[in-house]
């Protein structure tokens, strides 16, 4: 990506942005927070300011520099919220982004997250491989184009997604007492007798299964993840997933309901990416 915008950079001009979050037990953490690169790098997003000020009363005033709004809001304090704004575009309100130019300035920013969470599960006492099987990644990279000649403006992003562990578990109502190979590789939902430990991916199952169905009412919004997927989930973008299984018998049944997940993704219609214009 950053090699692209090098090539081209006599005729575009381009600008990134790294944002990463956490969810856990559908709560939202800003793992940039607190960092050292936040204090160098970090703003908040452009997007995020507008809707700021769009909520805001007419008589107040607000300061658009950003090192402004940066300096009065603790970034430790912040409140996250799952916004809508003004082009349809799903956003994290008060998130910070960092400003990046390299795909070192992109290794740094995670060392630095990798190294803040481990102390604050450190100092909270909490089992970080527990902990980071239980939670779900995403890392965005928003991109922000300029065409020289024209002026033309374009926009997109990209989401690095990090699912839970998808272990499962019986439901309270299950029949099954003595599972045989044929009960354990059963489907896996609500109306089966297994479902996944973690809510989040149970909500995911919900909102693809309806999404390959055509339904009208998607359940985005019942899930903080599913939430904040949203547009990677419908509208004119690609997808990419990968799946990771074990071939040990002890863990068939994750590894089939892991394969059957797959293929149900790759049945959603999402449909053609196309360029995202910038109005003048």
């Amino acid at each position: 990506l950053f090699q692209v915008a090098g090539h081209r950079c006599n005729r575009y001009e381009d600008s990134f942005t790294l944002s990463i979050v956490e969810v856990y037990d559908e709560r939202l953490t800003d793992l940039l927070a607190g960092t050292e690169i936040e204090n160098t790098l970090g703003v908040v997003d452009n997007t995020e300011l507008n809707i700021l000020q769009n909520n805001s009363s007419k008589s107040s005033k607000r300061s658009t520099c950003e090192d402004e709004v940066h300096s009065q809001i603790s970034s430790r304090s912040r409140k996250l919220e799952i916004r809508t704004s003004n082009d349809g575009e799903t956003i994290v309100q008060g998130l910070v982004a960092l400003k990046v130019t390299t795909m070192q300035d992109v290794l740094d920013a995670w060392k630095q997250v990798i190294r803040s969470r481990a102390l604050r599960l450190k100092d909270q006492g909490i089992d970080r491989q527990i902990y980071e099987a239980s939670t779900h990644l995403i890392s965005t990279i928003k991109i922000s184009s300029k065409n020289i000649a024209t002026g033309c403006r374009s926009k997109g992003k990209i989401q690095f997604v990090e699912f839970a562990g998808a272990d499962l578990v019986q439901q309270r109502s299950s029949k099954i007492k003595n599972p045989r190979t044929n009960d354990v590789l059963s489907p896996v939902g609500n109306k089966h007798d297994w479902k996944y430990a973690n809510k989040s991916l149970v909500t995911l199952l919900d909102v693809v299964s309806a999404r390959e169905q055509f339904e009208r009412d998607v359940p985005y919004r019942n899930s903080t993840l599913t939430h904040l997927l949203q547009d990677a989930l419908e509208g004119d973008c690609k997808v990419m997933m990968m799946v990771c299984v074990d071939s040990n018998p002890i863990s068939s049944q994750e590894s089939a309901s892991a394969l059957r997940f797959a293929s149900k993704m790759k049945r959603v219609d999402i449909g053609k990416a196309t360029k995202h214009s910038i109005p003048r």
